[in-house]
């Protein structure tokens, strides 16, 4: 999925000079339907996808602010503001 969605929002920011970030998560098939956790900002440095257990995919497209952050490292509460409460809906939309 990251490279369908590189080519996708490359595309689009390229075209609109918007930036993009896409969250994503659910069952992992080849995991016994282990909720998906891979975390993985694309067009920087790509995380180690066993970091954490539960992390839903993030992706991040397009340009970084003048300070040279993109949104994971300019918004400070992206963990406890975001991610956490990604991880709970997926959790509540997955349950078995």
């Amino acid at each position: 999925m990251p490279t369908l969605l590189t080519s996708i929002f490359d595309a689009l920011a390229a075209a609109t000079g918007w930036v993009f970030h896409v969250s994503c998560g659910g069952p992992n098939p080849s995991d016994n339907g282990a909720i998906y956790h891979d975390r993985q900002v694309l067009t920087h440095a790509t995380l180690d996808a066993n970091l954490l257990i539960i992390i839903p995919s993030s992706y991040y497209f397009g340009r970084d602010s003048p300070a040279g952050n993109d949104f994971f490292s300019a918004y400070l509460g992206y963990e406890e503001g975001f991610q956490k409460p990604f991880i709970k809906h997926l959790k509540n939309c997955f349950r078995e």
